[in-house]
């Protein structure tokens, strides 16, 4: 299956970092609906990995994220949160 072209603010020549990765899925799913799946239990590793984030992150001015809130969301608009993603 191609690739879909990659959707930035600003051409892809023009970015100073564009990272892609794309995962094949055995079903058909919404985006929110693998959002979901993705987020709802995110393990321990991934939690530790965001506390050590947020601890080291934090003391140089960066704003703590706190990781994946595992909340089923619904629907999502523009504008919207998913935890500390701007849709």
């Amino acid at each position: 299956m191609p690739a879909a072209p990659d959707c930035t603010l600003r051409p892809l020549s023009e970015l100073d970092f564009h990272d892609r990765h794309t995962v094949p899925i055995p079903a058909d799913l919404t985006p929110l609906e693998a959002w979901n799946l993705m987020t709802t239990s995110s393990g321990r590793l991934m939690r530790l990995a965001f506390q050590l984030r947020d601890a080291i992150s934090s003391r140089f001015g960066v704003k703590r994220i706190g990781g994946f809130s595992g909340r089923q969301i619904e629907k999502v608009q523009a504008g919207d949160r998913l935890d500390f993603f701007l849709v």
